[in-house]
């Protein structure tokens, strides 16, 4: 996801955007909340943004690049695969669930929304392939250093990310959420290696 050189107003409309957006959702940001949020004129987001939907994207879009680049240096110093892949695991659960806004409108991301248009399901799908890809990469590793066992690497990355995406969809729906503890402790038992030797 490339990263363009923006103006700092920009740079507070998208903040604003991404913090309306996890808070109050699609239909509930509106221009007029956003502009007065960011501090910045009205007529400003139209001229950066066409429409509510393009910034709406873009958001997305920055939002998941921070997330994807959060996990990589999260994971860059683990020593081995297990460790990298629970690395990312926590990763993506602390940006989701910190005051980080961006990391919460990736977890919360409409999905009746999302169905609907073709750039945010296309931005979407590249985000989740390349977590994806990341998860698949710790376990080749893991499985060449013996911290994870012999399993198909991209299958057991999509379950991977499929715990994320239900975690984040259960702890908006219930009291007592899922501890990322034990989706940790899940993922380390059914994945590690039984014997490291």
């Amino acid at each position: 996801m490339a990263k363009n050189i923006v103006s700092e107003k920009q740079q507070a409309i998208l903040h604003s955007a991404q913090a309306l957006f996890t808070e109050l959702g699609y239909d509930g940001a509106s221009f007029e909340k956003i502009s007065s949020n960011a501090g910045v004129a009205f007529g400003l987001i139209r001229h950066y943004y066409k429409n509510k939907n393009n910034l709406y994207v873009l958001a997305l879009a920055d939002s998941m690049h921070a997330l994807h680049e959060y996990i990589v240096g999260k994971t860059a110093d683990a020593a081995s695969g297990l460790d990298a892949l629970l690395d990312g695991v926590r990763a993506y659960i602390e940006l989701a669930s910190s005051d980080d806004k961006r990391g919460k409108l990736v977890t919360s991301a409409e999905p009746g929304k999302l169905t609907n248009d073709d750039e945010r399901q296309r931005i979407v799908a590249e985000f989740d392939a390349s977590i994806v890809s990341l998860f698949s990469n710790f376990i080749v590793r893991g499985v060449e250093d013996r911290s994870i066992r012999a399993i198909d690497p991209r299958q057991s990355a999509l379950v991977v990310l499929g715990l994320l995406h239900g975690l984040a969809q259960v702890s908006a729906l219930a009291e007592s959420a899922i501890s990322p503890n034990a989706i940790l402790e899940f993922i380390a038992s059914s994945m590690g290696a039984s014997d490291k030797s």
